[in-house]
């Protein structure tokens, strides 16, 4: 009877230290994927982050298209020469490109007093340099901006004095 105890009593403790074993795996386990779920959230977060900043640079980047067109259109510039018009007036007076860019292509169809400003100023932003069209380095011949007029300064359907 004495052995019938012992490999009985010593069942139980090995079917207890299995169970424990279980037990911790287990544990390890659900620590485990606790903290998988943490990277995956923390993942999703900053692709979420990502995509809302995407999405705000590809925004601006067509307003801005939008503005080089309004503004190379009203005082036949190329598009080259209406984006540095543009940035020159943005940084003289500190303003955000996409915001000017903004203002330039509003409903109103005025132009942004800082952009007519910079226009009169072509000595400033005429001189960034653009791409030769010769290939030897020399600026590729542009064409003599257009002076504001009292018309693209006013809004549409409104009747400008002379």
């Amino acid at each position: 009877m004495g052995t019938e105890n012992t490999s009985h009593s010593s069942s139980n403790q090995e079917s207890l230290r299995a169970a424990n074993d279980a037990a911790v795996a287990g544990s390890g386990r659900e620590r485990a994927a606790v903290a998988a779920n943490a990277r995956a959230a923390e993942a999703i977060t900053q692709l979420v982050t990502l995509n809302e900043q995407l999405q705000h640079a590809l925004d601006s980047r067509v307003v801005i298209e939008q503005a080089k067109g309004v503004l190379a259109e009203r005082y036949s510039l190329s598009v080259d020469e209406a984006f540095a018009l543009l940035r020159d007036a943005a940084r003289s007076t500190r303003m955000g490109l996409r915001a000017l860019a903004a203002a330039v292509v509003s409903d109103e169809g005025q132009t942004p007093e800082v952009v007519l400003l910079a226009l009169t100023r072509p000595e400033r932003w005429s001189r960034h340099h653009l791409p030769s069209a010769n290939g030897n380095g020399e600026p590729a011949e542009r064409r003599q901006p257009a002076k504001p007029s009292r018309a693209a300064s006013t809004r549409p359907g409104s009747v400008s004095s002379l």
